[in-house]
């Protein structure tokens, strides 16, 4: 498992120009897409966007808020839970198949790409991995 680090200013990234296209809340998986006016944060899932996914939202915003992520290795993050159920510690999570939300059964849907985002530390709780593995089904 890796060494946590608590949530802080320094855990929080703006991207420059990009802004939230639709009401994201905090702990909400997020990806950077272009669509062709600029940068923006969408929600991501194990089927959309999960290519692009950069972190987790730090707070909640309205569309076209400026949004905070947090995408720094070891961070600590109270994800939004598909299902809204307890994590198990210790055990990996990844991108589900609703957007914005975290899952610790990895989607198993043939041609999918699986992308593992970290560990949970507690029942509400993960630790980030940045360098998240990818499985294909």
């Amino acid at each position: 498992m890796p060494i946590a680090r608590s949530p802080a200013v320094l855990d929080h990234v703006l991207i420059p120009g990009a802004v939230a296209d639709d009401v994201i809340f905090a702990g909400q998986a997020v990806a950077l897409v272009d669509l062709g006016s600029g940068p923006v944060l969408k929600l991501c899932s194990s089927t959309l966007y999960a290519r692009e996914f950069v972190g987790f939202a730090a707070i909640s915003v309205a569309p076209t808020g400026t949004l905070p992520i947090i995408a720094r290795r070891g961070s600590v993050v109270v994800p939004v839970v598909e299902g809204a159920v307890p994590l198990t510690p210790n055990d990996p999570v990844f991108l589900s198949a609703t957007p914005g939300e975290i899952t610790q059964t990895a989607p198993t849907t043939t041609g999918n790409t699986v992308y593992q985002v970290g560990h949970a530390f507690s029942a509400a709780e993960m630790i980030l991995t940045t360098d998240y593995r990818v499985h294909r089904p």
